[in-house]
């Protein structure tokens, strides 16, 4: 039998979690998470995700990515649970990513 790895082209993951009491867990499970969204997409470059515990209100989750030659695209979402904020924010990220893409390689 073969496996097929997906190639993952994010060169560097940064993420910002200050005081969140779940540093390893939180670490790995975002970066599992945003390579698997993001891997695919070969000009993702950097990823930079801060995440911050807003008490009572929740959380927000701000995702910034790098794109090779072009400008910063950013989203952020603010949410009860941690979790919903990251899906928000991603969910956002994918229209701003999709437009890049599309000017990006059908202008070429």
């Amino acid at each position: 039998y073969s496996i097929t790895l997906t190639k993952i082209t994010i060169v560097d993951i940064n993420i910002e979690a200050k005081d969140h009491p779940n540093q390893e867990q939180l670490i790995e499970y975002y970066e599992n998470k945003l390579r698997r969204k993001y891997g695919k997409y070969e000009f993702a470059k950097k990823l930079h995700v801060k995440v911050k515990d807003l008490g009572k209100d929740g959380y927000e989750v701000a995702l910034s990515l790098l794109p090779e030659g072009g400008a910063t695209l950013f989203a952020s979402s603010k949410h009860q649970s941690e979790n919903s904020a990251l899906l928000a924010t991603m969910r956002k990220l994918k229209s701003q990513i999709e437009k890049y893409r599309v000017q990006r390689y059908n202008s070429l």
